[in-house]
């Protein structure tokens, strides 16, 4: 962090360690976190002066968007497993290590920017539900119940206030966004293809999203008529729904089974995801491995006899993999975990490790949970990030920073890397997909089109 003159001149090193800072309402003190394991916040002097520590959560777990109570008694801040497991929690300030945090929200969902209006009243972006948004929110601290605060389809990304002074209108800033998320398609081939040569699906839905191949090369993905969002279908030159969001909310890719006949997909409900298993037309659904809550998309063994999944138990987040016969989950890695992917030849399980902010380490165990090394590499947390070749040997990689993202060839053995493609930045880069055939790559493409607003409440 960093302090920039408003009257000029160059900015100078503040906080050396520190991710955000933000002063107390009388700007006594000035409060931070880091990005050590568990995201330690520190309350220190208003110059960062004699910092002591009043929060940390557990390995993997984040602590994000500090902001202060209008008395500069608590801080508040989003907790959890980011993307899609924070709350809005809050801890005194003038606790320790060891003072009790206090959940304040339970949605378990996207939480960010608390903002206290007063004493009563935090606002805050939260996705719902059913996984649209994020929206703007707005609860009474003493009777604890959210309360969606703005209608219409844009998307509130962020909220900041202004001080509170006595007789003067409050003025809130948002950015506010109203997305483009599509498919597109690039060829895998010796050469990096430049941006020409990306081409967009023509879908029949206005957002497209999520893409999975079958074995039959149809390709499913998730879109929305408006809601929630439920699974389609692209076969051929015909589309059709073969989830609705009516029957349960997506909120993960539809991973298919080898012989293509069936796929597992997670359906939210009240703030918690089970894993369903359909036809490929989506009939005959029913829920498999019900003790898990499970996070985001799961990956079939090539035999079909195993799916492997990301869920929380007591201890965390972590990879289980789950018989299809109906037998119990079993846990593949003690630490935090997500994301596994199977390898074509039933050897390999990759996953995510503990994330350092944005960045995850690329990590396998055998099906029977044996750790096997890798060269290291680090990969996005956010949506797919790798994804097997035919031969099991390479991946293809998403890698790059924040909206400069690209895909490589990465092999497993050596760490070898190749660029596949040169990309517009600016875009984000989430989920994708790799044919069959290894020659085809199908990604999900986020415009966000964000504009800064100005709400102006009435004075007090």
């Amino acid at each position: 962090v960093s302090l920039v003159p408003l009257v000029g001149g160059p900015a100078r090193r503040f906080l050396a360690t520190a991710v955000m800072a933000v002063w107390s309402p009388d700007g006594s003190a000035l409060a931070y976190h880091e990005t050590t394991p568990g995201d330690p916040i520190y309350v220190a002097g208003s110059g960062g002066e004699h910092p002591r520590r009043v929060f940390a959560g557990s390995p993997g777990v984040h602590a994000h968007y500090l902001s202060w109570s209008p008395d500069g008694r608590f801080l508040y801040f989003a907790h959890g497993l980011p993307p899609d497991g924070m709350d809005i929690w809050r801890v005194p300030v003038s606790g320790g290590p060891g003072a009790p945090a206090e959940q304040i929200t339970h949605h378990n969902s996207r939480v960010a920017y608390p903002v206290l209006l007063d004493d009563q009243t935090l606002v805050y972006t939260a996705t719902a539900d059913d996984g649209t948004g994020p929206w703007l929110y707005v609860m009474n601290l003493k009777e604890r119940v959210p309360r969606r605060w703005t209608a219409g389809v844009e998307h509130y990304l962020s909220i900041a206030a202004s001080a509170d002074r006595p007789g003067q209108p409050r003025r809130l800033v948002a950015t506010v966004s109203n997305p483009v998320v599509e498919l597109w398609s690039v060829p895998i081939t010796p050469a990096i293809v430049e941006e020409h040569g990306a081409t967009r699906l023509g879908l029949p839905t206005a957002r497209a999203a999520a893409p999975r191949f079958a074995a039959d090369s149809s390709l499913f993905y998730l879109a929305t008529r408006g809601g929630a969002d439920g699974i389609w279908r692209r076969r051929a030159a015909t589309t059709v729904e073969v989830w609705k969001p009516a029957a349960g909310a997506v909120a993960g890719a539809p991973a298919l089974a080898p012989d293509g006949r069936h796929m597992c997909f997670p359906v939210r409900f009240h703030g918690r995801s089970r894993l369903y298993c359909a036809t490929a037309e989506g009939t005959a659904a029913q829920t498999v491995a019900e003790t898990l809550d499970v996070r985001g998309a799961a990956s079939w063994s090539p035999d079909g006899k195993w799916i492997t999944i990301g869920a929380m138990d007591r201890t965390g987040l972590r990879v289980f993999k789950v018989p299809m016969d109906g037998g119990n989950p079993v846990r593949l890695v003690d630490s935090v975990s997500s994301n596994p992917v199977w390898s074509p030849d039933g050897r390999l399980i990759l996953y995510s490790g503990t994330s350092r902010a944005r960045s995850v380490p690329l990590r396998a165990v055998t099906p029977d949970g044996q750790p096997v090394p890798l060269p290291a590499l680090e990969v996005d947390r956010v949506g797919d990030s790798y994804r097997f070749l035919p031969d099991g040997r390479h991946v293809v990689a998403k890698l790059g920073g924040f909206r400069r993202q690209d895909f490589w060839l990465v092999d497993l053995r050596t760490g070898q890397r190749r660029r596949l493609t040169r990309l517009r930045p600016g875009d984000s880069l989430h989920r994708f997909d790799v044919s069959a055939d290894g020659r085809t790559l199908v990604f999900e493409r986020v415009r966000e089109n964000s504009d800064v607003v100005l709400i102006e409440l009435p004075a007090r």
